[in-house]
């Protein structure tokens, strides 16, 4: 294995501007040294725990983004002073103390950076303060307890192995708040007990939350290499107000990159103990791992409530069927979409609902013996979109509900189906005639305007045609009183300059429409998001087990001219690799879901690189050259040098990795197993590892182990504090 750290595609910042007027991003910031320790008192739940905490252990928050423009119905001051106030109410409840807004108070602040800075010169970079206090929401963090949780303990700070880094949830504050939910809405901008969510309060749900991330042995901090004591060494002899490097944020992607290596130092040391007890370990050294983040789960369903409170989501079970993303989503709320009766029986073999109602049958073309099943079982709701299926119905299944779903205008999705599902609105009273013909009550209306489709206009005029359905429907003496909104939505942020459209504003689009023709209280919205919610929960790590030279032909050699100015052709070979993990397994979304997975080559796993940067973060000397993250073009050169070389290997002088004309190949027999072919990557060896980040929605769902190979491997952590 190999001590390089190079990335092919931009990294995916996880701080979400459109959060940065409402709540502090709370990242992973540097942490400033302090000359005194203090004594903070938690109570929680009756108990009250007295932690003596370093100011060492605190956050120091990072400045904030402008945010994107919004709306002015949804972020105008007059909403931000109720949500503000709704929130004090919330805390005084909690019996927690927020830290005070005063204009006073932060004009003496400003005035006391003024004279820091006169005293000590322009270059003192004083970080902004927080709108949220270790007394506030996130007092029972680690962050400011100065504790470390593994899977539920706490482990002394004093712990040499325990990491400085807590979770990486941009969004903690609104997880937090997303748990101290009121019981009344203010404009929609906080979390109100809606009924609809069921009959849990909210610390009832946090609990159950915790008992699942429990259950299954999540880490919500993870140890770091031993080079951890000496970053920390490096801070506290780092002057009072040292410039804070920028490398002190954690974005998405080194999160990532730093659980993949300690997994794949633990798998390694696995190995080697159970060699020594000439036992045989779970898994080889070298196998693919899943890397799932249960928390990112939570995060999902505070911002969903935060911009659609008044839509429940039913989970797409065919996205993602793990288990323990369910159960997170069950004890939150979720209901869920069914499309066979095999779904079925998951979600009702795990106690993951209250009811069968909390369950759509949204399949609109099904067998008879999945009907006659959801029917036994207690399912009532069910989408529909032609005549035969509402005879079909109306035959075996006399509890039906029956949902019609419609054709939407989803010409920029990534993923349509309206060729395939949906019935146009000259095709509606036909359907309806046919629900009375065959005694079946039509409940509500459903749509889908495919998956990633960026087009908000689509959504709008989708909710408009529901509407339409809707007074079509009373005309036949049907009282709908469902809508289904679908699914679809983005689960990742969009990437600087990449055309793509965010959840928030998609929802913020959508809002005013609904609240316009939905909003009597009347009529029950739900939807159908699947990769909302898991997209970003699963990073995926690979070995390259084996590796190639092949000498391209004339023929070959003309088509790879686009790369010459970045891949040296002078002896044109194409660098052929093999992972372990491709496209009858994890990547078999790229053939049925048209993505285009990021791989990045990690480092070799002892963490050497990303522990050197920490100290030199500490220091504050990083060099803005050395963690660089590049993008290969075929028209130009390499953007920077990071595309060739590692900090670690600049450090230590060693010779630039060069780009090579690459096809990596998965670890079986077929040819077509392919993920990446003919692509400029640097040249990789063997034992190398890959990430590939952001592979939680229609992978491992549609996997097979065909020739016996799949990844089966689970590492589970928590980016949220639970």
């Amino acid at each position: 294995m190999s001590n390089h750290d190079v990335a092919l595609s931009n990294a995916n910042h996880y701080n979400n501007v459109n959060y940065t007027e409402l709540v502090p991003l709370s990242t992973i910031a540097q942490i400033h040294p302090a000359h005194t320790n203090s004594d903070v008192t938690v109570t929680q739940d009756g108990v009250t725990v007295t932690t003596t905490v370093s100011a060492t252990a605190l956050m120091t928050p990072t400045a904030a983004t402008p945010a994107a423009p919004v709306p002015p119905s949804a972020f105008d001051d007059a909403a931000q002073q109720r949500l503000l106030a709704r929130k004090t109410a919330l805390l005084e409840k909690y019996h927690m103390c927020p830290q005070s807004a005063d204009r006073v108070a932060q004009q003496r602040r400003q005035h006391e950076v003024s004279h820091l800075r006169d005293r000590e010169g322009s270059d003192v970079v004083v970080p902004p303060p927080s709108a949220v206090s270790p007394t506030d929401c996130n007092k029972n963090s680690s962050n400011y307890t100065g504790a470390v949780s593994v899977a539920g303990s706490p482990i002394s700070p004093t712990d040499p192995t325990a990491s400085c880094r807590g979770p990486v949830a941009a969004s903690q504050d609104l997880v937090d708040l997303f748990f101290l939910e009121g019981s009344d809405a203010v404009n929609g901008m906080n979390f109100s007990a809606y009924p609809i969510y069921g009959e849990r309060t909210a610390a009832q749900r946090r609990e159950a939350v915790r008992a699942v991330l429990e259950k299954y042995g999540v880490e919500l901090q993870l140890p770091a290499s031993p080079a951890t004591p000496a970053a920390a060494a490096h801070r506290q002899r780092r002057p009072p107000h040292a410039v804070v490097s920028r490398d002190g944020v954690e974005t998405r992607e080194q999160y990532w990159r730093r659980l993949a290596s300690v997994y794949i130092r633990r798998g390694i040391t696995a190995a080697a103990t159970a060699a020594a007890a000439a036992t045989r370990p779970a898994y080889e050294p070298e196998d693919p791992f899943y890397v799932i983040d249960l928390g990112r789960v939570v995060e999902q369903m505070a911002r969903w409530r935060h911009e659609l409170p008044m839509v429940r989501p039913h989970f797409a079970v065919k996205c993602n069927p793990n288990v323990a993303i369910m159960e997170v989503l069950g004890v939150l709320g979720a209901g869920f979409d069914c499309a066979s009766k095999d779904e079925i029986h998951v979600v009702l073999d795990n106690h993951l609902v209250a009811s069968a109602d909390d369950i759509i049958f949204a399949n609109p073309c099904k067998q008879l013996g999945d009907l006659r099943e959801a029917h036994a079982c207690g399912v009532t709701y069910v989408t529909v979109d032609n005549i035969a299926e509402m005879e079909k119905i109306g035959r075996v299944m006399p509890s039906a509900r029956a949902v019609i779903r419609i054709k939407t205008n989803d010409a920029a999705a990534k993923c349509a189906f309206s060729s395939k599902f949906g019935a146009g609105l000259d095709e509606v009273e036909g359907l309806l005639q046919a629900a009375r013909q065959f005694n079946v009550e039509v409940y509500g209306v459903s749509f889908h305007v495919g998956s990633g489709n960026g087009d908000q206009s689509a959504y709008v005029s989708a909710v408009r045609d529901a509407h339409r359905v809707f007074q079509m429907a009373a005309g036949y003496g049907f009282n709908c009183t469902l809508l289904d909104i679908g699914g679809g939505y983005p689960g990742t942020e969009p990437q600087p300059g990449g055309g793509e459209t965010s959840f928030e504003t998609i929802a913020r689009a959508m809002r005013p429409v609904l609240e316009e023709l939905f909003g009597g209280g009347d009529v029950t919205i739900i939807s159908e998001p699947g990769r909302y919610f898991t997209a970003a929960t699963h990073a995926l790590a690979m070995n390259v087990f084996a590796a190639r030279k092949v000498r391209l032909s004339d023929a070959e050699k003309e088509s790879c001219k686009a790369f010459q100015n970045v891949v040296n052709m002078d002896e044109p070979e194409e660098y052929q690799y093999y992972v372990n993990d491709g496209l009858y397994h994890s990547f078999n979304c790229i053939v049925f879901d048209h993505a285009h997975p990021t791989l990045l080559l990690l480092n070799d796993g002892d963490g050497a690189d990303a522990e050197e940067r920490s100290e030199d973060a500490a220091a504050g000397n990083a060099s803005a050259d050395d963690d660089a993250i590049g993008e290969v073009t075929v028209d130009g050169v390499p953007a920077n040098d990071s595309l060739f070389t590692s900090a670690w290997d600049r450090r230590h002088n060693l010779p630039r990795r060069p780009l090579r004309l690459t096809t990596i190949f998965g670890p079986t027999c077929d040819s077509m197993d392919c993920i990446l072919k003919k692509q400029p990557f640097p040249e990789m060896k063997l034992g190398d590892w890959l990430l590939a980040p952001d592979m939680g929605s229609y992978t491992t769902a549609a996997g097979c182990p065909f020739n016996g190979f799949s990844t089966r491997r689970r590492e589970w952590v928590s980016s949220v504090t639970m």
